[in-house]
């Protein structure tokens, strides 16, 4: 390679190579080509265990270097490398600990993708709240483990007009105020509080072990700091509020059609109110 005298090196590494040679052995074996040219990038990728007929191991940790030139040109430089690093006497590690790194690093990685895709799937894009589904599987876990004596409060939140807010500003702007809305409401809820979107601009809300009037004042200095918010180019937005409790004898079902008749009836009776439905 170094009489070769490229303009540029193009390095591809297996990444078993990487993990189980670690990072100080891989640059190491690197630093050769980037003294041959400092105009050097990589890439990598996964190699393989391979077996023969007698059950041997043999792992293929592979490593490829294309040197890059425009037409012929002389060899400047055709001294030998003096890197100290190279000179050194190479690390010899054994094969089973180089196995456990790499199965320790890919199961990190693996790891990773799970809760990243496990976020993506109980989460809402815009909001990044809770969705739907979590909400269905967090009130089944919330039943399941309250007493025949607690209740649950459940509040449900529709924007007003929000069809009017599209309509007239478009869409991002529709967005924004969407996410506006929740992230007020998030501020001024309790902490045990679960809280997700319904769909479309309606939002759902769990307290666990709460009363009637804790409920309403929670809805209540909600649906006052949303009014006074401002949500520009939005003149002003409001919600309306419903809310119900439900104990562990309360049919999910029921649950939602209960909490759902106190928003429809704040809706129908002038909006930017919270009613409580028994």
């Amino acid at each position: 390679m170094k009489e070769f005298n490229p303009d540029a090196i193009l390095i591809y590494a297996c990444m078993s190579r990487r993990t189980l040679m670690g990072d100080e052995l891989a640059e190491r074996e690197f630093s050769y080509f980037k003294q041959v040219n400092p105009n050097v990038t990589w890439s990598c990728g996964y190699g393989e265990l391979l077996y023969d007929e007698h059950g041997d191991g043999l792992l293929n940790g592979s490593l490829v270097a294309v040197g890059i030139k425009e037409g012929n040109k002389p060899v400047t430089d055709s001294s030998p490398i003096t890197d100290p690093r190279l000179q050194a006497e190479p690390e010899i590690i054994d094969l089973r600990d180089r196995l456990i790194s790499f199965l320790e690093s890919t199961t990190e990685d693996l790891n990773d993708n799970i809760n990243l895709l496990a976020n993506m799937a109980s989460h809402d894009q815009l909001t990044k709240i809770y969705n739907r589904a979590a909400l269905d599987y967090y009130y089944d876990e919330l039943i399941h483990n309250i007493s025949a004596f607690d209740t649950v409060a459940m509040i449900m939140f529709d924007i007003d007009h929000f069809k009017r807010v599209n309509d007239t500003f478009g869409h991002d702007v529709g967005d924004q105020v969407i996410t506006g809305v929740v992230n007020t409401i998030k501020e001024r809820l309790p902490d045990n509080a679960f809280f997700a979107r319904w769909g479309g601009e309606e939002f759902m809300c769990l307290l666990p072990n709460c009363d009637k009037e804790t409920a309403i004042d929670v809805a209540e200095r909600i649906r006052i700091r949303v009014s006074v918010t401002d949500f520009t180019p939005v003149d002003q937005v409001t919600i309306s509020i419903g809310v119900c409790l439900i104990t562990k004898d309360i049919d999910k079902i029921e649950s939602f059609a209960k909490v759902d008749k106190a928003l429809y009836e704040a809706k129908e009776t002038g909006r930017n109110k919270v009613v409580f439905s028994e």
